[in-house]
């Protein structure tokens, strides 16, 4: 197994949103070296976001990689969702793996192309965080595992604020650019309900088959869609109801995951993380944390970077990814549950669409995935 894998990042800058959480994941379990970087098409705040980074190679435009490509293993990137297509592309054509953090691209349109133009089937990961959560991945086991029996309905949500309040001078928050204007998606479609969709898929193994979606405006940031409630029927049979927004006054990352089945129901709430709440057909409820017994996946001692009874949060999650990242990418034939290709991206944003497409309609819709099958796992 090799040491450390290269990387190149692209943005993560100073100003990023989530530069600093996965600079922090990347470098957790010392798998990974950073050994170039293009942080901000800003001269000064490239080289002033590698004093963090602290690359050895520092380039000012995308193209400044391709005489760089024996330095690094993988690109990183970290850019806002509407540039990740171009970027992408950009790679796939040098041969080169690419791990994305969501959205993959801004449209199952683009994601399918990404595809269709990787002919030689170059690794890309994409980073749904949620998932690194070890009560997340419990949730996942105990589900397979079938102990909550034959699971009826899924509910999740995922609601914050940030549009929808001021700041203390009465005024609307500001908020990057991008997410100021929709696309193909709405763009808290590509922020939010990615998550949503993702987790609902990575916790059941199911898919949604047939949706009713209704996206609203609610907020003080003007011309979005800023709150959307979905209702779906998955291929066996689940009902769901997926709620995400951002106008949703106190909520900071109201995260919560809650299912039920024909032996019981669990919750999961991200802002108390280190606990999975369960209740059995009898009403009797029990709180389970990493140490408790019968625990499959959330125990392994992968996860134990410190003392049960010490949070474990979001970078730990980004980092448990970047670890499985690291684990399929250094190991021939290497295989995880717990990564996410262009495939899973595509079937999200595929529901995504549909959602879209059932509000302006407003009626059911299916999703379109047929064409996925042709495209590696």
């Amino acid at each position: 197994m090799r040491n450390r894998i290269r990387v190149a990042v692209i943005g993560g800058g100073t100003q990023s949103a989530v530069g600093r959480a996965h600079f922090s994941a990347l470098n957790m379990d010392g798998l990974f070296d950073v050994t170039s970087g293009f942080f901000s098409r800003d001269i000064e705040k490239n080289e002033l976001s590698n004093g963090m980074w602290n690359a050895r190679n520092l380039v000012n435009d995308l193209t400044g990689f391709d005489v760089l490509r024996h330095e690094f293993d993988v690109a990183l990137i970290l850019t806002p969702t509407p540039t990740h297509f171009e970027i992408i592309n950009h790679f796939v054509q040098l041969k080169i793996p690419v791990i994305s953090e969501k959205s993959l691209v801004s449209s199952y349109t683009q994601g399918k192309r990404i595809c269709e133009l990787n002919k030689d089937n170059i690794p890309i990961y994409v980073t749904f965080n949620y998932t690194g959560y070890p009560m997340v991945r419990e949730l996942r086991a105990k589900v397979l595992q079938g102990t909550y029996g034959e699971i009826h309905t899924v509910h999740i949500e995922m609601l914050q604020d940030s549009f929808g309040t001021t700041d203390s001078e009465g005024n609307p928050r500001i908020v990057q650019d991008w997410r100021t204007r929709d696309y193909e998606i709405p763009t808290v479609s590509l922020d939010l309900g990615v998550h949503v969709v993702n987790l609902f898929e990575f916790i059941t193994g199911d898919q949604l088959q047939r949706v009713v979606g209704v996206e609203t405006h609610a907020g003080l940031i003007a011309n979005v869609v800023d709150n959307v409630h979905c209702l779906g029927i998955s291929e066996k049979g689940i009902q769901s109801s997926l709620i995400f927004g951002k106008t949703f006054a106190g909520k900071k990352n109201g995260l919560r995951i809650s299912l039920y089945g024909s032996r019981g129901a669990a919750h999961w709430f991200q802002e108390m993380p280190n606990e999975l709440y369960e209740a059995d057909i009898r009403g009797n409820t029990i709180t389970l944390n990493y140490s408790s017994q019968g625990i499959l996946e959330a125990s392994k001692s992968r996860y134990m970077r410190f003392k049960v009874g010490h949070p474990i949060g979001f970078v730990e999650a980004f980092a448990n990814l970047y670890f499985d990242i690291f684990t399929h990418f250094t190991q021939v034939g290497g295989n995880s549950h717990f990564i996410f290709q262009p495939v899973n991206a595509l079937s999200g944003l595929a529901t995504l669409s549909a959602i879209h497409e059932s509000s302006k309609v407003s009626n059911w819709t299916t999703p379109i995935r047929e064409h996925l099958e042709g495209f590696k796992v």
